[in-house]
């Protein structure tokens, strides 16, 4: 196409960027006004752009190992599932275990994201 690498890359992040955030601000608007009515509006529409960011970048790592889009498109919640659920397997264990493995599951943007969610 005539585009260096970086430059296409930039744009598809930028129009997926932008999309996501006013889905984020949508998304913000509706929670904030109905079931988040004591928390920060700011706060909560930054921790749903974080995790944007976080799924175009999870997108684009996803992209690289496929060369079919439909093969993509079935892993990928599959993925973000796996990121997911060890936050959920660690969330009930004894406070005494070892903290290494709980340390790793933290590592991960989704992961990290369902912990502030739940919290609020």
């Amino acid at each position: 196409m005539g585009l260096q690498d970086w430059v296409f890359a930039a744009s598809w992040f930028i129009s997926y960027f932008l999309l996501f955030t006013l889905t984020a601000l949508l998304v913000t608007l509706m929670m904030c006004y109905t079931v988040w009515q004591s928390s920060s509006m700011f706060l909560v529409f930054a921790l749903f752009v974080a995790f944007t960011c976080a799924a175009i970048n999870l997108s684009f790592l996803i992209a690289t190992f496929f060369n079919k889009a439909k093969l993509a498109s079935i892993i990928a919640p599959i993925v973000v599932f796996a990121f997911a659920m060890p936050r959920y397997a660690f969330y009930s264990s004894d406070p005494d275990q070892y903290i290494g493995p709980k340390i790793f599951v933290r590592v991960t943007e989704f992961c990290q994201t369902g912990t502030v969610i739940s919290a609020t």
